[in-house]
């Protein structure tokens, strides 16, 4: 699927916005390369692969509260 300047225009009215035609060739470019990359990922086999919760496996560590009387 491609993103083509009749579609970005009609998500452009959609969210109310105004753009020129500079801005929206830049959106039509970017809209068609995160598809491109969507694209990939489904293209990849992640049976058995499951969803992450948080990027990383580090915990943070965070002090407990201690009530100060200046």
């Amino acid at each position: 699927m491609k993103i083509d300047k009749k579609d970005v225009e009609k998500l452009a009215h959609l969210s109310r916005l105004q753009l020129d035609d500079k801005a929206i060739e830049a959106m039509q470019s970017d809209m068609n390369k995160m598809l491109s990359f969507v694209e990939k990922i489904n293209a990849l086999d992640l049976d058995g692969v499951e969803p992450l919760a948080y990027m990383s496996d580090e915990v943070n560590i965070l002090r407990k509260d201690e009530v100060k009387q200046d």
